[in-house]
């Protein structure tokens, strides 16, 4: 079953530091805990995937027609005119190999540490749900979702990435209410996501903001000494309302 898209309108954000909305700001359920680019074989893998501004961008086609499009306004300023952007959320219900590059992109500007090959992105395209989020359509974020083998009726929502320069202003969370939206609208019955057990805004904001419960603790989940915390959120009831500006 898929649901319509959402579209929002953004004004221009700063770039002011690195994390995504849902990361090191908003806590993103991955085991990176140290800050992007610091690893030199990182930063050259960037360097690598990054296009050049000149360069055209990928562009994630819409599969709903524009009618079943919802429209929200939303902007960072106070000011009603000041200058925005559409955003768009997508799920992208069909396998496309050129998307590999993209989404491997985000992750390495985001992390640390590379979350994917591109076999694992090939896998999640193929079986697993992935979300992205476009600002006129410019690809500026990802989420990528697997079902549980505990639970089949659970989601996992195992990482988000957001580009630099779009961090910082609730956009994350924005992202994920409409991700919650769509596993809802699915038959979702719950979904999980691990955080880091020292990322308090995190754990803050799943629970005030949507109301994830503290599952367990996890020691040394990742193999890197760090504690992370599973927390859960039943879907079995309406979400809270949506975040507003």
């Amino acid at each position: 079953m898929r649901t319509p898209n959402v579209t929002l309108t953004l004004a221009a954000p700063r770039d002011d530091r690195t994390g995504s909305d849902c990361g090191q700001d908003d806590g993103p359920p991955h085991p990176a805990t140290r800050p992007a680019m610091r690893d030199p074989a990182t930063r050259a893998a960037v360097r690598a995937h990054v296009r050049r501004a000149d360069r055209p961008v990928a562009v994630v086609p819409s599969a709903s027609p524009p009618q079943q499009r919802t429209m929200e306004r939303y902007h960072l300023t106070r000011s009603l005119d000041s200058e925005g952007y559409t955003l768009e959320v997508h799920e992208l219900d069909h396998h496309d190999s050129r998307q590999i590059a993209l989404l491997t992109e985000l992750d390495l500007l985001t992390y640390s540490e590379p979350t994917f090959s591109r076999f694992t992105l090939g896998a999640f395209l193929r079986f697993g749900r992935v979300f992205t989020i476009t600002a006129d359509g410019l690809v500026i974020g990802a989420t990528h979702c697997m079902r549980s083998f505990d639970d089949p009726g659970e989601v996992v929502i195992f990482n988000m990435a957001l580009r630099p320069g779009w961090r910082g202003h609730g956009l994350g969370t924005r992202f994920l209410y409409r991700i919650l939206e769509k596993l809802q609208a699915a038959g979702t019955r719950s979904v999980s996501l691990v955080v880091a057990a020292t990322n308090g805004r995190a754990i803050t904001v799943y629970r005030t903001k949507f109301g994830f419960e503290n599952v367990a603790v996890l020691e040394n989940e990742f193999g890197n000494g760090h504690e992370y915390m599973l927390m859960r959120l039943a879907l079995d009831r309406p979400l809270p309302d949506a975040p507003s500006n």
